[in-house]
């Protein structure tokens, strides 16, 4: 027995939890989840309780992909919401095809250039969102913070985005 699904998305939000980048990440997601043992899928009626393989496959990419970071998480032993303020590194150039499925049209070139960073600085409950952006393509980014716009450098958009002290 076999179900699956088609579904379109605007963005996928990617665990930064055990993972120090986006590939990693990626991994994490397309990961097949067994389900057997007391976690055995429930396939309806006809099929009842049965060992199953749970993932997601990719068929292809949209021409903008979003990827939205989850750095705020349940800490089940502290029972509360945390901020994940770990280093996870993001490259200025990004190759998506080697997380599509076997079958999928690989004749187009998934590759994506960095065009923003939405950051957080601060904790759970107070904090400050600003942003790196590349308006143009002649690869400048250039930090928009509140009524504040400067131009910025690789290093910022790439490395200094971590910890939780407020900006």
């Amino acid at each position: 027995y076999e179900s699956s699904r088609i579904e379109d998305f605007w963005d996928i939000q990617l665990n930064v939890s055990g993972n120090k980048n986006i590939e990693d990440s990626f991994r994490d997601y397309v990961q097949v989840e067994k389900m057997d043992g007391e976690n055995q899928y429930y396939a309806g009626e006809q099929f009842k309780l049965q060992d199953a393989n749970k993932g997601v496959i990719f068929q292809s990419f949209p021409e903008v992909l979003h990827l939205q970071l989850k750095r705020f998480e349940y800490d089940i032993e502290r029972d509360a919401m945390m901020k994940i303020n770990d280093r996870y590194e993001f490259p200025e150039t990004f190759d998506a095809s080697p997380y599509l499925s076997d079958d999928a049209d690989k004749s187009e070139p998934y590759t994506y250039q960095l065009h923003g960073v939405l950051v957080h600085s601060g904790d759970l409950n107070a904090g400050h969102y600003y942003a790196f952006l590349k308006p143009t393509k002649d690869g400048i980014f250039y930090r928009y913070d509140d009524d504040k716009v400067m131009r910025a450098t690789m290093r910022e958009v790439l490395e200094d985005n971590y910890g939780g002290e407020v900006g």
